[in-house]
């Protein structure tokens, strides 16, 4: 006979790492972990933040004190190469590692390619594309094993497939950037696996800061096939997936509301 919760035990036991896991969909990946049964800590450069995110999940999961852990890292620093390898040191041994750090603010047109200046350009790359280049460089040693049962998750977004519009193209450069690198990175560091999810417009606080937020998400909602913004929950399913399935490397994982097709 069949051995019961074979399928939903997967991740019970593991140790998962989760870049950008204080807020939106990285604080939804540690829920939906520890719901699992794994061990999760979440990383983030603000220690407040840090803390708040530690709060919540105690207070949601009292069972999984044990479990929950938070430390700060900044992406962006100089010595984030030596930081990385510090910090994987301290965590290891670890089975799987999410990446959902690097945002843009959006109450700011200074990300857009005719404001966009140099440092912003430099600085943003150094979160959304450096720092994954560097965790995959250096991860895999500080592993649980060298096999398909560990693996790293990267984000990029729904822009890497459909351009949001005219002064998007440094959002959409480093979104199809990490397409390529998740597809080599898979070869480079195999047999651990290398996979990326790609959303399309999520409901989170990363859109708070625009005034007509309700105004866009009533256009969205009317737009997409599904009539309706995904939310931060949902789209955590698709990280819970690329760590399960062991014969999953090397793929794009779409996950946008049908809004690249309309």
């Amino acid at each position: 006979m069949a051995a019961r919760n074979k399928y939903v035990n997967k991740l019970h036991g593991k140790h998962i790492v989760i870049f950008g896991g204080s807020s939106g969909v990285g604080f939804c990946v540690a829920e939906a972990s520890i719901e699992h049964g794994a061990s999760v800590t979440i990383l983030s450069s603000d220690p407040k933040k840090v803390d708040a995110a530690q709060a919540r999940l105690l207070a949601s999961y009292p069972e999984a004190k044990d479990r929950v852990r938070g430390l700060t890292i900044d992406l962006g620093a100089p010595d984030v190469e030596d930081q990385l390898v510090s910090l994987f040191e301290k965590l290891q041994p670890f089975d799987h590692i999410i990446f959902t750090a690097g945002t843009f603010k959006f109450d700011s047109e200074d990300w857009t390619q005719p404001r966009a200046d140099l440092d912003r350009i430099r600085n943003t790359a150094n979160v959304r594309i450096i720092a994954p280049f560097l965790i995959a460089k250096h991860a895999p040693k500080y592993m649980a094993s060298n096999s398909p049962a560990c693996s790293i998750t990267l984000t990029s977004g729904a822009t890497a497939e459909r351009p949001m519009g005219q002064g998007m193209a440094m959002h959409t450069m480093y979104s199809t950037g990490l397409y390529g690198l998740a597809k080599n990175l898979c070869l480079d560091i195999a047999p651990v696996r290398v996979n990326l999810v790609s959303p399309g417009p999520i409901d989170t606080e990363l859109w708070d800061t625009i005034p007509d937020k309700e105004m866009m998400f009533t256009h969205l909602k009317e737009k997409l096939p599904i009539k309706e913004i995904p939310t931060p929950e949902n789209v955590a399913e698709a990280y819970i997936y690329c760590m399960k399935d062991r014969g999953l490397t090397g793929a794009i994982i779409s996950t946008h509301g049908g809004g690249i097709l309309v």
